[in-house]
């Protein structure tokens, strides 16, 4: 956050609550530790976390489906184990 990113669980969190999304937009480089932590803490409080990580894996089911699809060819393999390794870093 202190780099200015906004990761899918604050986009989440924001969209359901208020009170950090006022917190959010007045963050910037100079801002209190503090005010970050608090973000920081809200999230993890939160279930925006498995919330992410299940539109994750909606997306990677999603990609191994469509790959599916395709005609096979020589890199189809790495498709697949670029999915897999998505996947496992997930967890």
């Amino acid at each position: 956050m202190r780099n200015g990113h906004m990761t899918l669980p604050v986009l989440l969190e924001m969209r359901n609550n208020p009170t950090f999304k006022e917190k959010v937009v007045t963050l910037n480089r100079q801002s209190d530790t503090a005010d970050f932590e608090w973000c920081i803490n809200q999230i993890r409080n939160s279930d925006v976390i498995q919330q992410s990580l299940d539109i994750s894996q909606k997306y990677l089911d999603k990609a191994t489906s469509l790959l599916d699809t395709l005609p096979k060819s020589d890199i189809t393999p790495h498709f697949k184990k670029l999915i897999k390794r998505l996947q496992n870093r997930m967890h």
